[in-house]
């Protein structure tokens, strides 16, 4: 197939992303501040142009940071940057939403170490990095103290709630995920999973089998191997050489065991896995390639995940989730490919120096986003990666987006370009 995309097309997103950033930027000083929502001293990125999602999103950010580096706005991604060093000093940790009673019980993927990375090999400020890493390792104490196994792997999970909550929250979940709960007990056990699960970025997904404090997690897991990463080298950049192998063998034990517990030999895959039944989830799925973003895999495993990836692979992108037969509608799930697991797609495999199939992937995604941008003038949140259409999997009316779209967008503009 020809996925070779409308040169007017692709002046018209750039125009479109362009006029839209200041719009999906908030400036504290020029908005008032709601009583729900953390107050914030630095201007900060939101996912949309309108007021669904105005708010700080974690992941969101991160990837949105793809966009930033694009157009050379290092400053806006330092202000994003301080706005999370300031909910860790009122939280401990980086909370899903800047709001209140609402997006604060729980995280989402940790990203804080790969913005302040980029930032830093733009800057090239060890004042600065001195003060960033300490926030880094008091997040990473977070996911350790709150979210660990005893096998030194860890999941994703929810602060403590009062029971007001968690039954508001189950809910809202039945609006968008039908479920069968009838004791208040039972409702109290499905919202905290739940509101796990929210937690992982894929509200809502089939991998966790609604048990995602039961799982390691293949992508909090690699995430974390990558702060221990970084965590060693700003301390051998600021001089201390023994915090940094410290730092380093933490590194070095985590990668084993991603290496040997987190993959599926059977499925040549790399899965989450249920620690207290002893099995891997049942849904392959794009989480399978964090590893490999972060250069975990050994060669002969890379291949392997390679040789598989037709399970999530599709005409327009990386399916959220391999093709099951579900009880239930998802949106974090076959045929949905969200634009943040593209790019996570696209670097894993070229880190490998799968350079062809990185190139494939950036086409057909970016193709995706140029056909539907002719045929409704917007970015959206998710395409279809089956049929290259907004024929997607809903739990709630899809919006418009800017955010990790627009993110996707130039970074695969800049990658296809470049390897042409």
């Amino acid at each position: 197939m020809d996925y070779t995309v409308n040169n007017d097309t692709v002046e018209k997103i750039k125009d479109y992303i362009v006029e839209n950033m200041p719009k999906a930027t908030i400036y504290p000083e020029k908005e008032p501040v709601a009583d729900n929502v953390y107050p914030l001293r630095f201007s900060y990125t939101v996912p949309t142009v309108g007021q669904q999602f105005h708010y700080l999103f974690y992941w969101d950010t991160f990837f949105f940071t793809y966009a930033l580096v694009h157009f050379g706005q290092y400053e806006q991604l330092k202000y994003n940057i301080e706005n999370f060093f300031d909910l860790i000093d009122i939280l401990g940790y980086v909370p899903n939403i800047n709001i209140k009673s609402n997006g604060d019980n729980r995280s989402q993927p940790p990203f804080l170490a790969n913005m302040v990375d980029i930032y830093y090999e733009h800057s090239r400020d060890k004042n600065w990095l001195s003060r960033a890493i300490s926030y880094i390792i008091r997040e990473y104490n977070f996911w350790m103290t709150q979210r660990g196994f005893d096998n030194g792997l860890n999941h994703y999970g929810v602060q403590p709630e009062s029971e007001e909550n968690l039954l508001g929250f189950y809910d809202y979940v039945n609006t968008r995920v039908k479920l069968d709960a009838e004791t208040k007990e039972e409702k109290l056990s499905v919202a905290r999973n739940f509101f796990a699960e929210a937690e992982s970025g894929w509200d809502f997904t089939p991998r966790f089998e609604h048990s995602a404090p039961k799982y390691a997690a293949v992508d909090l897991n690699s995430n974390l191997y990558g702060y221990e990463v970084c965590i060693s080298k700003y301390f051998k950049i600021l001089g201390n050489e023994s915090a940094s192998k410290v730092w380093e063998a933490k590194a070095n034990e985590r990668k084993k065991k991603i290496q040997t517990m987190l993959f599926n030999k059977d499925k040549g895959f790399f899965m989450d896995y249920n620690v207290e039944t002893g099995r891997f989830s049942p849904v392959k799925c794009a989480a399978g390639l964090f590893p490999a973003f972060y250069g975990i895999p050994t060669e002969k495993q890379m291949q392997t995940v390679v040789s598989s990836l037709s399970a999530i692979e599709f005409d327009y992108g990386i399916s959220t989730c391999e093709d099951t037969d579900q009880k239930v509608v998802y949106q974090w799930d076959y045929p949905n490919g969200w634009p943040c697991m593209q790019i996570i797609a696209v670097e894993a495999l070229d880190r490998y120096g799968y350079k062809e199939e990185a190139l494939r992937i950036a086409k057909k995604y970016l193709y995706n986003i140029c056909v539907n941008f002719e045929k409704s003038g917007h970015l959206w949140e998710k395409y279809n990666v089956v049929t290259g259409t907004l024929d997607v999997r809903d739990e709630y009316e899809m919006p418009a987006m800017l955010g990790w779209t627009a993110a996707c967008f130039v970074f695969f503009l800049d990658y296809v370009n470049k390897k042409q």
